[in-house]
């Protein structure tokens, strides 16, 4: 091999040092950049998008039973064939205060404050979601006619 060569293999080689090490900046980077906006959205509470505006939604097997406001404080007596659970929302945080449910799973939960929570009473098929009002669902149902 003549020097020039050399020279030239060796220049190709700090190039691909050079990028590699580029790399792992670029990655280290993006990697602390997402790290941050993560963290930013969870502790705000942006990637959930309610705005504030925030209901509890109680479905007993399946039906509808009541939409209550997370900004007042309540407390809901749920009483129906399958048993009794009481929901009390206090502070912007809903939760099950007592049931005569055998396994008291949804009594013990923590309460739940922020969009997509939920509190699940199995035995007696009882769902409490946190929902944002005001907004459209992805996949509403829409009745209207293009012409």
């Amino acid at each position: 091999m003549t020097p020039r060569q050399t020279k030239a293999q060796e220049r190709r080689r700090k190039i691909n040092i050079m990028v590699k090490k580029n790399d792992v900046f670029l990655l280290a980077g993006i990697a602390l950049l997402s790290g941050v906006i993560f963290a930013v959205m969870a502790l705000t509470g942006i990637s959930r998008g309610s705005g504030g505006k925030l209901l509890a939604e109680v479905t007993i097997d399946g039906r509808l039973y009541g939409e209550f406001p997370m900004y007042e404080d309540t407390v809901v007596d749920i009483d129906e064939p399958l048993g009794h659970n009481t929901l009390v929302i206090s502070d912007g945080q809903a939760c099950i205060s007592e049931a005569d449910c055998p396994d008291q799973y949804c009594v013990r939960h923590r309460a739940v404050s922020k969009t997509g929570e939920t509190i699940i009473c199995l035995p007696h098929k009882l769902v409490v979601e946190i929902k944002a009002y005001g907004k459209v669902s992805v996949g509403a149902d829409i009745d209207a006619t293009a012409q």
